[in-house]
Parts: C-alpha cells; sequence; structure tokens
C-alpha cells in the first residue's frame, strides 16, 4: 500500500480558517486580562478615601484648637555666653618654647608705592643764547637724542640707556623729529646782517643784566618750554620707612629713595579733536650721561648760570641747569610756584655782614645797589654738600670740566648721621625736590602737553656686584617674582605722572597797546588813531626787534622801519635801516582816549584842572596769525612802552649819533634814583618806568 504525502496547501489553508485564528487570540487576550484584574490586591485597611479624609479633618481642627501662647521660649543668652567665653589655657602652656627662633623674625620686604611728580607747570618764552664759536660742535645747536634700548621700561619701553650725539652744520634733531623741523635749516631775516659799518652806541647802564657770555661772543636766538614739577622726596621716604623699618634686611642707606633720573614725554595737541588720544613720545631721558652732556655743552656756550633755587631744592638727574641767557636773566617762570627763590647776592652780602656785625652796635646804613635788576643768585655748579630729605648727599663733581655727575648718596636716617657726613642738627627737611626740563625743539603755534615718569633704583634689587646686596630670602613672594623677571636695578613699575595742560608755543611776535588818540568830535572822516609797540624775535641773531607804529582799524603790522635794536653779541644797540616786521597783527577793534570830562580852565568839584582832562585807558583788540584773538590794555602795557622809550631814545643834535637821552646830549643825564631805580630824563622830565627788557609769554596768555 502506497504512503501518503502531507501536501498543505497553506494559502488555502489561511484563506479559510485566518477568521478562526484571530477570534481565538482575542479571546485568550481577554482571558488572560480578567485574570490578572482578579489576582491584583485591593487598598490596605485604614487608607481608604474615607479614612483619609477623615484624619485631614482630626488634623485641622487640632491646630485650631492649639494656643501657641503656651509654647515655651528657650532662654539663648546663657547659651550663647557658654559659647563666646575662651578656654583657659592655664595648666595646658609649656613654660619653655618649643624650637625658639635665634633671631626676631621679621616680616618679608614688599614694594613701596611709588609717588610721582606732581603739580606740572608750564611756561614758554624766548631769548638770545651763547653759543661757543668754534667748528665741529654742529654750529652750536647740539641735540641729544634719547634712545630707549631695552624692553620691559614702563609700558613697552625699556630703561634708558642713552647715547648723546652732536648735530652737524646747523643741528641734530631728536629721534623721529621729521615734524620738528630744525628752524635754523630755513634761514631767517637776518635783522641787518651783513652791514659793513653799523652804527652804535651803548646801552644804558640799567639794561646790561644777566648773561654769562663776554662781548663779542656769538648768539643764536632760542624758544623754549620749560617744564616745572614737584619730586615728593620726603612722601616717598615715609612710604620706604613704612614698608621696610619693620621688615627683613633693613638698611637706612640703601631703604632711601634714589632718583636714577627720568623719562620726559611729549605730546603736540595743536589741532587734536575732542575726545581722542594724544600720541605720546618720548623726547629726553635724563641720566647720568645725558645730563653731563647739558652740563658740557651749557659750560661751552658761556658757563651755568646761578640758579634760582637753593642747592637742596635741586637734585643732579632731575633738575635741568639754566642756560646762558643774555641781556636779562631768569625769572620765576624758570622754577616751579612753590619752590622759595635763593636769596641774590645782595641778600647773602647783607646776611653776612649782619652775622658779623656786634652786638650792639648800630649797623651803618649803605647805598643799596643801582641795578634793580640783578639775577637771584644761588650757586648751581661746583662741589659741595647739600641737605636732601634732612641729611647730607653728594651735590655733583665739576660738571663744567665735563665730568659725570654722581648718584647722590644717602644718609643712615632721615635728620639722621650720613655716610659722607654727620647730618647737623637744625637741617631745614625738605619736603619737595624741584623737577624742571627744557624743551628747545617746540615751534611756534603749535600747542604741547607734557607727561614725566621718575625711574628710582628698586630698593629689593640692587646691584648685584655690590657685596652688600640684599638676600632674596627677604622678600616677599610676589617681590621675588618681580625681582626675577625685571633683570635689572630700576624699579617696575616706575613713578609715572599726570599729564600736563596744554601749552601754546607763542608766535615771534607780539604787541602792546599805547595810548589812543581820538577822533575830534563831529569828524566824520578822521577815526582813532593808536600806539601800538610791535616787537618780534629773530631765532638766528637772537636779537628782540621792536617799533612804536600808529594804527587805525584793519592795520596790520607789515611794515620797514629805521630803528635802534639791542644785540646781544656786542652788548650793544646797533641802528638798523628799514627793518621789515612780519608778525601779521590785525587791530580789529580799539575802545579809549575820550576824555573822561569836558575839558576846563577851572576846578570842577575841588579837583585840579589837570584831572578834568583825563582819558580812557586803551584797549585792543588783534587778531593773530594763527586766529587768536589778543586783548591788550594800556595799563597793563604801561612798563613796556616806558622802557622801549627809554631804551631807543636818542639825542639827535649829539656828535656820534646823540646821547641816550634829551638835553644837553651824551649819558650824564640818564641817572638812578631810590631803591627802585626811577629814570628821569633832561632837567625835571616826567618819570619813566622800568622793568625786565624782555616779556615771557606765559600758557594762560594767549
Amino acid at each position: 500500500m502506497a504512503k501518503m504525502k502531507l501536501n498543505i496547501d497553506w494559502k488555502a489553508f489561511f484563506l479559510g480558517h485566518g477568521e478562526k485564528l484571530v477570534v481565538g487570540l482575542v479571546s485568550l487576550l481577554v482571558v488572560v486580562l480578567v485574570w490578572q484584574a482578579i489576582q491584583r490586591e485591593g487598598m490596605p485597611a485604614g487608607q481608604e478615601p474615607e479614612d483619609i479624609s477623615s484624619r485631614t479633618q482630626q488634623a485641622t481642627q487640632t491646630i485650631e484648637n492649639t494656643d501657641p501662647d503656651e509654647a515655651p521660649i528657650p532662654e539663648v543668652e546663657p547659651l550663647g555666653e557658654g559659647v563666646i567665653r575662651p578656654i583657659s589655657l592655664y595648666g595646658y602652656v609649656s613654660s619653655s618654647r618649643i624650637n625658639p627662633d635665634v633671631f626676631e623674625q621679621r616680616p618679608l620686604r614688599g614694594d613701596p608705592a611709588m609717588l610721582a611728580v606732581s603739580d606740572l607747570e608750564l611756561s614758554t618764552g624766548f631769548g638770545p643764547f651763547a653759543v661757543p664759536d668754534q667748528g665741529g660742535v654742529g654750529g652750536g645747536r647740539e641735540m641729544i637724542e634719547p634712545r630707549l634700548e631695552r624692553p620691559g621700561l614702563g609700558g613697552g619701553a625699556a630703561r634708558p640707556n642713552l647715547r648723546g650725539i652732536r648735530g652737524g652744520g646747523g643741528g641734530g634733531l631728536l629721534e623721529g623729529a621729521e615734524e620738528f623741523p630744525n628752524p635754523l635749516e630755513n634761514g631767517g631775516r637776518g635783522l641787518g646782517a651783513g652791514l659793513a659799518q653799523q652804527r652804535t652806541r651803548p646801552l644804558p647802564p640799567w639794561f646790561q643784566m644777566g648773561g654769562n657770555a663776554m662781548r663779542g661772543a656769538r648768539v643764536e636766538g632760542r624758544r623754549w618750554v620749560v617744564v616745572n614739577g614737584l619730586v615728593p622726596i620726603k612722601k616717598q621716604h615715609d612710604e620706604y620707612e613704612k614698608v621696610f623699618r619693620e621688615a627683613e634686611g633693613f638698611d637706612a642707606a640703601r631703604d632711601f629713595p634714589d632718583y636714577l633720573g627720568a623719562i620726559v614725554y611729549r605730546a603736540d595737541v595743536t589741532n587734536l579733536p575732542a575726545g581722542q588720544e594724544p600720541q605720546w613720545q618720548s623726547i629726553f631721558t635724563m641720566q647720568p650721561k645725558t645730563m653731563g652732556e647739558v652740563h658740557s655743552q651749557l659750560a661751552r656756550q658761556g658757563g651755568l648760570e646761578n640758579d634760582l633755587v637753593e642747592p637742596q631744592f635741586k637734585h643732579d638727574m632731575l633738575t635741568f641747569p639754566l642756560g646762558p641767557l643774555m641781556m636779562t636773566s631768569w625769572g620765576d617762570d624758570a622754577k616751579h610756584s612753590k619752590i622759595p627763590r635763593a636769596p641774590t647776592p645782595q641778600e647773602l652780602a647783607e646776611r653776612e655782614r649782619q652775622a658779623a656785625q656786634p652786638v650792639g652796635v648800630e649797623p651803618e646804613e649803605e647805598k643799596k645797589p643801582e641795578d634793580d635788576f640783578l639775577g637771584g643768585g644761588g650757586g648751581f655748579g661746583g662741589e659741595g654738600a647739600r641737605r636732601v630729605g634732612g641729611r647730607r648727599a653728594v651735590g655733583r663733581v665739576n660738571m663744567a670740566e665735563g665730568e659725570m655727575p654722581i648718584a647722590m648718596q644717602r644718609g643712615a636716617r632721615m635728620g639722621g648721621e650720613g655716610i659722607i657726613g654727620a647730618g647737623q642738627p637744625g637741617e631745614e627737611e625738605v619736603e619737595n625736590l624741584m623737577f624742571r626740563y627744557f624743551d628747545f625743539d617746540v615751534r611756534p603755534g603749535h600747542r604741547y602737553r607734557y607727561r614725566v615718569t621718575l625711574v628710582i633704583r628698586d630698593p629689593n634689587n640692587p646691584d648685584p656686584n655690590n657685596p652688600a646686596a640684599l638676600p632674596k630670602k627677604f622678600l616677599d613672594l610676589a617681590v621675588a617674582e618681580r625681582v626675577a623677571k625685571s633683570k635689572g636695578y630700576l624699579m617696575v613699575p616706575m613713578a609715572e605722572g599726570q599729564a600736563s595742560e596744554a601749552i601754546s608755543v607763542p608766535f615771534d611776535g607780539d604787541v602792546f597797546a599805547g595810548e589812543i588818540k581820538a577822533a575830534p568830535p563831529g569828524s566824520f572822516y578822521s577815526e582813532a588813531e593808536a600806539t601800538v609797540l610791535v616787537k618780534e624775535f629773530d631765532e638766528q641773531s637772537g636779537r628782540t626787534i621792536a617799533a612804536k607804529r600808529q594804527m587805525h582799524r584793519g592795520s596790520v603790522t607789515i611794515f620797514s622801519q629805521d630803528i635802534w635794536v639791542p644785540d646781544p653779541a656786542q652788548q650793544q644797540l646797533v641802528f638798523i635801516e628799514g627793518q621789515e616786521f612780519k608778525s601779521e597783527f590785525v587791530l580789529l577793534d580799539l575802545f579809549g582816549g575820550d576824555r573822561i570830562d569836558e575839558p576846563g580852565g577851572e576846578s570842577r568839584g575841588g579837583r585840579p584842572p589837570m584831572l578834568n582832562t583825563l582819558t580812557k585807558p586803551a584797549e585792543m583788540l588783534f587778531l593773530d596769525s594763527a586766529g587768536n584773538l589778543i586783548v591788550r590794555r594800556e595799563m597793563e602795557d604801561l612798563n613796556e612802552i616806558a622802557l622801549h622809550d627809554e631804551l631807543v631814545k636818542v639825542d639827535e643834535a649829539a656828535p656820534g649819533g646823540g646821547g641816550l637821552v634829551p638835553g644837553r646830549g651824551g649819558e650824564e643825564e640818564m641817572m638812578f634814583e631810590g631803591e627802585g631805580g626811577v629814570l628821569f630824563e633832561g632837567e625835571g622830565g616826567p618819570p619813566r618806568r622800568t622793568q625786565s627788557p624782555r616779556r615771557r609769554t606765559t600758557g594762560s596768555e594767549r
């Protein structure tokens, strides 16, 4: 019998029984779900919703029925006293220290605060300087070029390492000074140079003053801005005392402010837009080499002039010497207003005379000096000790011989004994040293601002070649890290000062108001006429030319005139024919000259008749070549007008060009009278006013 084969047709099977399979699976799933629901546990006893609601109501009633005042408040003060009461160490402290220090332990050395130059004062001026008349020194226009070579000094600059250079054939310029051209390279007006024969006559005695050069020395004009400031040496020493007095390694000789110099920065803000930061440039670094060059150069130019301040207020590296200004003396604008002026030679002689006068003997009256224009004394050069901060310090070696200045050496303590010499009792303690710098590379019509950074020897990082060098173990961690990075002996950061206000360098001309001749009343074809004194400065010759001019509204100070000029080289008055004036001042308006009262032959109101003819003082408004408005007043310019009149007064009737004053000719009638040195002309003439023959312009005048 044959075996049957299973042959299932799956397609037919699913088509015939597919719906039965689906119904069976769904039924099985329903059975499983019902079974699981039957097997699930119910809510525990006591946790039914009704039970929870009942308990919530009971808790609410309990809270509402509770009185909070009945809750006891514990006393916390006794608990606090027990916490803050210190635990007595009696019985626990050992009578002897474990491993005691052999020496007293002191704090490590930190860095003191560095104080900057304060109260910067600026003034500007121009005048004749004596220069060496010899070849090979740059024609008398020597400059010193600052070069900062090593990185790391104050905002990317390095400590100063300068090389002095001399300009050749007309003067060297500062590094990068393309925008500061040498005025000598463009020549000058000459002021009568090249005349074969010049008419000359002597200067009046009262005009021969100031200057160290002899007659015949070559002269050139200089214009400058002088920067004066205060170096707070006493406050700086107090900062040192505060940090170092109780610290490790304290040494009074080393821990004293040792100023190595200063870096002078300048910014030209002539046309600087509002809100824009100025571009600062380093123009000079005051250090031993450069200051030695300055002293040597000034010595060759006619000698170092006596300073206006006493030596204890000066510092070799911080106080620029005064230049050989001729025919006049430096005024108070060459010193700081808060530094006292040095006594004059006459005052010193009077002090010595009074000191030598026996007690009980009345001093004899002596005639006072006739010359009221003598400059102040004070003694700048030479060796000698001086007081700095109440101690002795070496001033300088012989600068006139070209030797280098030596660093200021310090005493043991403020007011105590010094290394070089014992501090004398009763010495005046100096609060501030005077900083002074002359910037001779300025241009007329420009506005400048200045900033000074003091360079101080680092008291925590002395010269490693010094046997008494400070051990590094005495330094604070932060100071040690700074010293390791500095790799030098300068104090970093240095004392960087605030910027000064801007100062305008005036043009080489100026005007002064004289009297006004008012127009006749009722006249329609005439106008008021003003007398104006016009002055101009020639940088090449150093002469200041001046002439009086009659001007009307709209007149310009462009004219030529025969004048007498004080020549600083010859120390005489020189006659110049057809001198040109080109200062370009425009007289815009004028006021004054009218009579205060109508003239009358009789006294009015008890006044003399002459008082009825008084005129109103003159006031004039000028416009200079830079577009600045300038007001000049007759009452403020009286001295300038009177001085000019006395200087150029010539008696044409006297032989040889005339005398100095009208009358019988000659100089015999020129005389001084009284302490003020008032000048008189002729016999019984009106008095003349006198003052210094030069005018300096400060930053506030323009």
